[in-house]
């Protein structure tokens, strides 16, 4: 998808199941951080500016961008590198899945070529069977959700397939749905200087301010908020991102639909 300013940012059908299920496993990493609020716990997502955050500075994040995603509540001209990498992170945990998947299935074709005998019940075997049908599902998510947008923009089907159709080598397959993942994201992010955090905060910092200038970026885009919300505020900010994703809440118990 190519950001454009002046189309409305909420996702909606696929795209937004897609979105929402990533933001609910990603919420399942942040549970033991209200279990053991005073350890400094550490989650990454694959994007260096929001893995530097504290945990309680990127559940605020989340719920900033994921109320723009999933209601269009917000302003995105306001965001800033950190609402980006943010909003990128959540994309990004998608791909992260596909390579989970794609680990555990090679971790057992290894181990079936090191054995003579493969019982029926091996808890392996059955592993790798779900690995198997999740990343088939996340995969059909992935060019649902692509599908979906981009017949929204005026694309033709044709066109539509031709982009879809993918090689049946392994990595070029994850290349594949990282750039269909990559191009859904464009939807909401307009560009990826949150990766250029890294190079600004090193640099001299009036080379630093001289070289934001120079591009129009302000000298606090990239510098970190502060995490000193009451641990009630982030229980009630892990709970709306909950809300929003469809996940259980902290203090619910689940149950299933029937």
């Amino acid at each position: 998808m190519i950001y454009d300013p002046y189309q409305p940012q909420k996702l909606t059908g696929r795209h937004a199941e897609l979105y929402c299920k990533s933001l609910a496993l990603m919420l399942d990493s942040f549970r033991d951080c209200f279990q053991r609020p005073e350890e400094d716990l550490v989650w990454t997502f694959g994007v260096r500016l929001f893995d530097g955050l504290g945990w309680r500075e990127k559940l605020m994040l989340l719920l900033k961008v994921s109320k723009l995603a999933l209601l269009g509540e917000g302003d995105i001209h306001e965001w800033g590198a950190l609402e980006k990498a943010a909003c990128f992170s959540v994309y990004h945990h998608v791909f992260q899945q596909l390579e989970i998947e794609r680990d555990v299935l090679n971790m057992d074709m290894r181990s079936r070529s090191e054995r003579v005998w493969i019982d029926p019940g091996d808890e392996e075997a059955e592993e790798a069977a779900f690995a198997l049908d999740e990343m088939a599902r996340w995969k059909l998510l992935i060019e649902e959700a692509y599908a979906e947008d981009a017949r929204q923009e005026g694309v033709e089907d044709d066109e539509i397939q031709s982009i879809l159709e993918h090689p049946e080598d392994e990595e070029d397959d994850l290349n594949h749905y990282y750039s269909l993942i990559d191009l859904l994201a464009g939807r909401l992010i307009d560009d990826r200087d949150f990766e250029m955090a890294d190079t600004f905060l090193d640099l001299d910092p009036d080379v630093a301010s001289e070289l934001k200038s120079t591009m129009g970026i302000s000298d606090d885009y990239f510098i970190q908020m502060a995490d000193d919300a009451p641990i009630e505020k982030n229980h009630e900010t892990f709970d709306a991102l909950a809300k929003l994703a469809g996940a259980v809440k902290l203090n619910d118990r689940f149950e299933p639909p029937y």
